[in-house]
């Protein structure tokens, strides 16, 4: 059994969003704090699947043309290759825990969780 402390693990923050990643050989999880009003980029990724679970708050989640209000419990996945982005629209700071994986069961390098994202301009 191995035990990741929050304060071990690799943290970035970006205009008040701030990310904890536990990151492992063939998936990742991340740990956002999304302040209110913070909408992420636009963006997509060539072949990671992301799973987001909302711990607390509320998010928007923007999918192409489809749109998905979360609430705490709620779960959503977003498929390769679509472009999406996340929002806080709620009245407080939200907790959202991200499941990033390869679906295809080929073994790739650590390096993609890193390099695929492409922000939508």
């Amino acid at each position: 059994m191995k035990i990741l402390k929050e304060k071990d693990v690799p943290k970035r923050e970006d205009k008040g969003e701030l990310r904890h990643y536990y990151l492992f050989n063939d998936y990742e999880i991340i740990v956002t704090k999304v302040p209110r009003g913070h909408m992420q980029l636009w963006h997509s990724h060539k072949l990671i699947r992301e799973t987001h679970y909302l711990m607390k708050g509320q998010i928007e989640i923007l999918e192409e043309k489809k749109t998905v209000i979360m609430k705490p419990g709620d779960l959503v996945l977003i498929s390769p290759g679509r472009a999406h982005t996340l929002r806080n629209r709620g009245k407080s700071t939200a907790y959202v825990l991200t499941l990033k994986t390869i679906p295809n069961p080929k073994p790739h390098p650590r390096s993609i969780f890193s390099e695929d994202k492409e922000i939508k301009t």
